[in-house]
């Protein structure tokens, strides 16, 4: 160490011939490191304390030890106190069992059971896999147990995803199947399995289109069997038809219960029984059937207007019917079945139990024929109602009217002859049926002609007549005027004659004591025409108290004209059947060469103007049903063709309506219809003017007759 003092004088501690000065001293404390008898775990003959302090080995806790030669379990170096340790038992958890190699060991993992192995690790069943034993799952109210098998339920066959295993529902059959997850075609909540099943063809009595009836009286279908009670034997039967083939004293029986024999009676719930089957038998010679007889017998029969009387259907003469054949199919011979009536008036009866009836065929025996069938319920449906006996229900004939009657089998009323039944055309909308009586309107009366027939109308016409018959115009007699019968004047002194078109022309009288009178009188000289359209107003009959109106005419003007005269008519005429009209007023319009023209005709009732009378000979002017009167004529307008005109004042018109074609009829309020009038030519006849004054008789002619 260069002090000066030979090495071998120097302290040697450890006899190694190096003085302690240049022995390693790695703290500096003067004793060399290989004197200085302190730890060296390691073995390196460096102390601890020098391997931490110069780095070569790591103290990460600071204990002074040197982390090698700390305990270290999972040799990473890292002493174990320095490790996790999860469960707090010294040992890192780097070096505690871990069965699923997680890192976490076995002590801090779930273990539901307690025994030791992780939940993980337990190898037990974890049906829902989560990651959890089923066990614990249902110990910890996880997963429900309901039936107690250790399987949580989640994990159990769930038909119906309820939560509850199928083993735990109700099973009313024991198929193993619940309940809720079996065929419930009534949606009742019990199987089809588990409901009657009357006919065992697995479809549950309620859910058949058509159930076994339950009581006579309600829809359905019956197979028939034989009569037992009473029958003679052998054989049974059901049918008897004593002198089938014309000999009353031969007994003639059939059975609903022999091989390949099958019958079927329905009930439509509507008033119809039918009766189909294949019976077999014979000539019955009291234990058998004669040989060379039996064959088998085709029966078809319907009982129609079928009633429920005290459970139990009836069909009664007079209300009911039947009709029917039997074929005998050895011999291919058919006879017509209707039926008998019992000493009750009973043609057949129902129990539910049995069907019992009387019968006539159309074999012309007098024996016994009857029938009775015991009868057994089954879900068959009646056949379906075909009214034509087409072969086609029903239910899939055209029905225009949707009322359950096919086209084909409606009565078949067809007013207006168009090939379609009127309910159709009402129906479709092409007739109206303004009172909803089934009758199309255009088929109804409808004496006005509006298109609304009366019985509809808020004023209904009483009569309405198509009208022909000349008209009259005259200067006013009063004013020195001339009279110029059946003319109009034209040009203002020229003169056309007028008639009313009957095609066109029409008197309607009507419930409110109103009256109209629209026509057109066409010419009968030149191409034109006058329009009308008059209302008359305040109608007097006989027997009101203001009858006769004022200024009517001489009501007994008539009385002593000879009957014969009006035989044909109905007659004598009797102006005391008339009515009136006190007012009436319109419009009057020209057309062709009286185009332009325009003018009012008003009676005003002031007693100056003679009411309008209606009637059988009203005025006079003939012998038939008919109307007239005397109009003032006012002028407005000309015709624009100024070549023709109508004088514009003083001048009146008198009109004649003989009444044709009335609507409803002649006979109403009137005395009676029209006819040929035949009156011998050398009498005369008698007429009036304008004032009712009676003129001289003149000599009767032909044209006349009007």
């Amino acid at each position: 160490d260069g002090d000066g003092i030979p090495d071998d004088c120097e302290p040697d501690c450890d006899t190694d011939g190096v003085p302690d000065d240049c022995e390693e001293d790695c703290d500096n404390d003067g004793v060399p490191d290989d004197c200085a008898n302190e730890p060296d775990c390691n073995g390196n003959t460096v102390p601890d304390s020098c391997d931490i302090a110069d780095g070569t080995s790591n103290d990460l806790n600071g204990n002074g030890i040197p982390d090698e030669c700390e305990d270290d379990c999972d040799g990473d170096g890292i002493p174990d106190d320095l490790e996790p340790d999860c469960d707090g038992d010294g040992i890192p958890d780097d070096c505690e069992p871990d069965c699923d190699d997680d890192g976490v060991p076995d002590d801090c993992e779930e273990d539901c059971d307690n025994d030791g192995v992780p939940d993980d690790c337990a190898n037990e069943p974890d049906c829902n896999g989560n990651f959890k034993p089923d066990s614990c799952d249902i110990a910890d109210g996880t997963s429900n147990d309901v039936n107690g098998n250790g399987i949580p339920d989640e994990c159990e066959e769930d038909c119906d995803g309820d939560g509850i295993p199928d083993d735990a529902e109700p099973d009313c059959d024991g198929d193993g199947i619940p309940d809720d997850c079996e065929p419930d075609c009534d949606m009742d909540g019990i199987p089809d399995d588990c409901e009657p099943d009357s006919d065992g063809d697995g479809t549950p009595d309620d859910c058949e289109e058509c159930p076994p009836p339950a009581a006579p009286c309600d829809l359905g279908c019956y197979s028939m069997g034989d009569k037992h009670v009473g029958a003679e034997f052998p054989p049974d039967y059901g049918i008897r038809l004593d002198g089938l083939f014309g000999d009353d004293d031969d007994h003639w029986t059939f059975s609903f219960e022999q091989p390949g024999t099958s019958g079927m009676m329905c009930y439509d719930g509507a008033g119809t029984i039918t009766i189909e089957g294949l019976a077999y038998g014979g000539l019955d010679i009291g234990d058998d059937w004669a040989v060379g007889t039996e064959s088998f017998l085709s029966v078809d029969f319907v009982y129609t207007g079928v009633e429920c009387i005290n459970d139990k259907l009836v069909i009664r003469e007079g209300v009911g019917n039947g009709s029917g054949s039997i074929t005998y199919l050895a011999t291919g011979d058919t006879f017509t079945l209707s039926p008998k009536a019992n000493g009750d008036g009973e043609f057949a009866i129902f129990d539910g139990n049995r069907l019992a009836g009387w019968l006539m065929a159309s074999s012309g025996s007098e024996g016994i024929q009857d029938f009775t069938f015991s009868v057994t319920p089954i879900s068959e449906c009646p056949p379906e109602p075909d009214c034509d006996g087409d072969g086609i229900p029903d239910a899939d004939e055209p029905d225009c009217d949707m009322d359950g009657t096919p086209d084909d089998c409606e009565v078949g009323n067809d007013c207006n002859g168009n090939g379609v039944d009127d309910s159709c055309d009402i129906f479709d909308g092409d007739s109206n049926d303004c009172n909803g009586d089934g009758i199309p309107d255009e088929c109804q009366p409808d004496c006005d002609g509006d298109g609304i027939p009366d019985v509809c109308q808020n004023n209904p016409p009483l009569k309405c007549c198509e009208v022909d018959g000349p008209v009259t115009v005259y200067d006013h007699p009063y004013w020195g005027g001339e009279q110029f019968g059946g003319l109009i004047s034209i040009d203002c002194y020229n003169y056309s004659s007028f008639s009313w078109d009957e095609h066109q022309s029409k008197f309607t009288e009507f419930a409110d004591g109103t009256a109209t009178l629209v026509g057109v009188m066409p010419s009968q000289s030149v191409n034109g025409s006058l329009h009308v359209s008059l209302t008359f107003y305040g109608r007097v009959d006989p027997g009101d108290s203001d009858y006769p109106p004022c200024n009517a005419p001489y009501l007994s003007l008539y009385s002593d004209l000879p009957n014969h005269y009006l035989a044909a008519y109905g007659g004598p005429v009797d102006p005391n059947s008339w009515h009136f009209y006190q007012t009436a007023t319109g419009t009057v319009t020209g057309s062709g060469v009286f185009d332009g023209f325009q003018a009012t005709w008003e009676i005003d009732g002031n007693c100056w103007d003679i009411p309008f009378q209606v009637g059988f000979g009203a005025t006079g002017r003939h012998l038939g049903d008919g109307a007239g009167g005397w109009f003032d004529q006012i002028v407005h307008s000309q015709p624009y063709n100024h070549y023709y005109c109508f004088r514009d004042s003083d001048q009146y018109v008198e009109l004649f309506l003989d009444f044709e074609n009335c609507c409803p009829g002649d006979d109403v309020g009137y005395a009676a219809p029209r006819g040929d009038l035949v009156v011998p030519e050398e009498d005369s006849v008698l007429e009036k003017d304008h004032a009712g004054t009676v003129t001289d008789p003149v000599p009767w002619s032909p044209a006349d007759e009007d």
